[in-house]
């Protein structure tokens, strides 16, 4: 989709919005589907206003898709496309727990904040996930779901 020149910032702010809550795609990929360039887009996420638009956005898909779940088990719907969703977009929350230990002696190291430690361990704990198998990822979502229910 080509946006025609001189479309308005809100016009394009609104696009995304309507294309995350759609569809559930993340709010820059949501805005080159809707035409809007990579730099548009880092401009307009400037106004914190417009990010709580997103997350809002995001929200209301995540919320559609817990109600398919919700109904997959009363026999409606197809949970596993939405468990999928809800594990890849929010994966704090629906994810699968990896576990991920680091090891170090202080003469080894260089000074580093908590945050970067943080930052390289979601890295760490994304790859790990990415890296699974279909079937290693039903089992590793089985075995949480086991260990959550004891």
């Amino acid at each position: 989709m080509v946006l025609p020149p001189g479309t308005s910032t809100d016009t394009r702010r609104e696009l995304i919005v309507q294309a995350i809550r759609a569809t559930g795609l993340p709010p820059r990929a949501a805005a080159m589907s809707v035409g809007v360039s990579s730099s548009a887009f880092y401009r307009l996420v400037q106004d914190p206003l417009f990010v709580d638009r997103l997350d809002e956005a995001t929200s209301v898909f995540a919320r559609r898709m817990a109600a398919v779940i919700a109904r997959a088990a009363g026999g409606l719907g197809s949970w596993r496309a939405a468990a999928f969703w809800l594990e890849r977009r929010m994966g704090d929350s629906y994810g699968p727990r990896v576990e991920v230990s680091v090891e170090a002696h202080a003469d080894d190291m260089d000074v580093v904040t908590i945050e970067e430690i943080d930052s390289k361990l979601r890295d760490l704990r994304r790859a790990a996930i990415g890296s699974l198998s279909d079937v290693d990822l039903d089992a590793l979502v089985a075995e949480r779901r086991r260990q959550d229910s004891t």
